[in-house]
């Protein structure tokens, strides 16, 4: 079975702010330039995990025409919110499939399962590196739901390592001890969505998920994996909007929330994104 990675978190940001980063971020975190994608609407830098995840800060630049960024993903949503999040599939050494041949797996699961969800097909996308590497890839978005309720899939054309060069010396390394992703939830306000994506989630995961009192939960691998860490994705009832500081709302409906760990002691860290809001961030300690 082809077994889903988690890829990346996109944090949505003014485009002020992507080009001069707040300092709570700047002192937490290692913070690579990334480039100016192929649609010349947005651009992005990229803070890179030793467990090959990263969170992408996104802009759109302000020259882009209102009805480009109308049209374009996130291009109608409020910047300073986490707002979508994305599964990989990795290269396989005993396959000779592509990741995009291989999607075409968790497209049929994800199909019929029934759940009125559905993976478009993968579409190209690519953005220059300031080295001038042209770097692509495809992706391939859900029909049926609301961005960030499912994610989205991020499928390699070029190297991986082109795109996330996290092994390069120096650019996981944070001042904040943060070492990888530890987990991400998405929070929902309606017990009949969350067992619908509940079936959705199996499909893509190839498991049921794991019911507790919150909801639902399956392990969410990354790029890089080591034995005694375990990341979890969380699908959970959202009883209220008020008193939830680490939940950032995507709409009225669903919540992204992510945690991270670290080789330090498990904190809080905050601060504000955009004019009147802020982003926290939970920390894991893994001592």
């Amino acid at each position: 079975m082809t077994t889903p990675s988690l890829d990346h978190i996109v944090l949505l940001l003014p485009h002020t702010t992507l080009t001069s980063l707040p300092p709570w971020l700047t002192t937490a975190f290692t913070i690579l330039p990334g480039g100016r994608h192929t649609n010349g609407a947005t651009e992005n830098k990229l803070i890179l995990f030793a467990d090959g995840v990263y969170i992408e800060l996104i802009a759109f630049v302000p020259t882009t025409p209102p009805a480009q960024r109308a049209a374009t993903r996130w291009g109608r949503r409020c910047e300073g919110e986490i707002v979508d999040w994305a599964l990989t599939l990795l290269p396989s050494d005993s396959e000779s499939t592509s990741p995009e041949e291989a999607f075409g797996e968790v497209r049929r699961r994800v199909g019929a399962a029934g759940a009125g969800v559905g993976y478009a097909t993968p579409i190209a996308g690519g953005r220059t590196t300031p080295d001038g590497v042209e770097v692509r890839w495809a992706v391939a978005v859900a029909e049926g739901a609301r961005e960030g309720e499912v994610p989205f899939w991020c499928l390699d054309r070029t190297p991986r390592a082109w795109r996330v060069p996290f092994l390069r010396e120096g650019v996981a390394r944070h001042a904040s001890g943060v070492v990888g992703v530890a987990g991400v939830e998405v929070g929902v306000g309606d017990v009949g969505r969350l067992e619908t994506l509940g079936e959705v989630y199996a499909a893509v995961f190839g498991e049921d998920g794991e019911r507790s009192a919150r909801g639902l939960s399956w392990e969410l691998p990354a790029p890089v994996e080591e034995p005694k860490v375990k990341r979890r994705f969380a699908l959970w009832l959202r009883e209220d909007e008020a008193g939830n500081e680490g939940a950032l709302q995507v709409d009225d409906q669903v919540h992204i929330t992510l945690s991270l760990f670290t080789t330090g002691e498990s904190r809080k860290i905050s601060g504000l994104v955009a004019p009147g809001r802020s982003l926290e961030i939970n920390l894991m300690s893994l001592v």
